[in-house]
């Protein structure tokens, strides 16, 4: 006698079959992304070396110039948080920044689905010269004005899960609820292949860099997985390494390694400017060569937002 199947035996087959297809999808690389296995089987495709950074493609490493185009979250007309681009806007908006000869695009912050998406399939249509992105993390920056002390149990935790939802966003594996001012939905595409680096942070106020340091004299030493901090590293510094450890833990769950660093600017920068009139500008330093990252084959660099009027001293010296 034959056994027949029951149809919710069936239905069960169907779905397994459709999960299997999803992942399979979803987890194949973009086509013809030309990348480097790592001993630990981690997918390398940018890393940095010595003063530059390079690329993996015709199977080997070539330095690659950075020609970058900053792409916000708003339009005229609207408040940032509206997000109101959608994706045939951003279809367009690849195609111009590729004609001015740029092959990068930096976002400061977690853009809507629909970016995610755009991105992937333009460059599945431009598989012979793909636009590459970097992907920043934005701060609770009002809280850590406001509070002036990054160890503070809400704004650690918040920025903690912000990098979480950012590495959900551009694998294509979050689902990121409503949040007033930030981008939310699902996030389905898998960008991963196409990212140069990750960025976390923004300009960081000096008095919060001043009192984070001031009171939490004992947040030293810090040794992640991937990320640690030498010796004279100050607090805040540490704090930085946490997150970018954070960070890095969770791309490695994703099968790749891509390039860190933290947002700085010439305020927080680790240089003495004698000619400044401003005391601010003078009074915290972050330091990058205070970090290290170790096991992490796609390296890790130091990044400045260079604003001609501020501090005032390299105002004086562009006019």
């Amino acid at each position: 006698m034959k056994w027949k199947k029951s149809p919710v035996a069936w239905i069960l087959r169907i779905a397994l079959l459709a999960a299997a297809v999803f992942l399979a999808w979803h987890y194949w690389p973009a086509k013809k992304v030309e990348s480097i296995q790592s001993a630990d089987g981690s997918q390398i495709k940018f890393r940095t070396h010595g003063d530059r950074i390079e690329i993996y493609e015709n199977r080997q490493w070539t330095p690659f110039f950075v020609k970058g185009v900053n792409v916000g979250a708003a339009l005229p007309g609207h408040d940032p948080g509206e997000l109101p681009i959608g994706k045939e806007t951003y279809l367009e908006w690849f195609k111009q920044i590729q004609e001015l000869g740029a092959n990068t695009i930096r976002v400061y912050t977690i853009l809507s689905p629909l970016f995610y998406q755009a991105l992937v399939e333009y460059n599945e249509r431009h598989a012979d010269a793909p636009l590459y992105f970097i992907q920043g993390v934005w701060t609770p920056e009002d809280e850590l004005n406001d509070k002036k002390d990054a160890y503070e149990g809400g704004i650690y935790s918040e920025f903690q899960t912000e990098i979480a939802y950012a590495v959900g966003a551009v694998y294509g594996t979050a689902d990121i609820p409503e949040r007033f001012g930030k981008a939310s939905g699902a996030y389905r595409y898998n960008a991963g292949p196409y990212l140069l680096a990750w960025h976390i942070g923004t300009e960081w106020d000096p008095k919060m860099v001043q009192n984070t340091n001031e009171r939490h004299n004992d947040k030293t030493g810090f040794q992640g997985t991937y990320v640690s901090v030498k010796m004279n590293a100050s607090p805040f510094e540490n704090w930085l390494a946490e997150m970018l450890d954070h960070l890095a833990v969770l791309e490695s769950q994703n099968g790749w390694k891509h390039p860190l660093t933290f947002t700085n600017w010439v305020t927080t920068d680790p240089l003495k400017h004698p000619g400044e009139v401003l005391v601010q500008e003078d009074m915290a330093s972050v330091d990058a060569t205070h970090l290290e990252t170790h096991g992490w084959p796609a390296g890790y660099f130091a990044s400045f937002h260079a604003i001609p009027t501020i501090p005032i001293f390299s105002g004086w010296t562009t006019r």
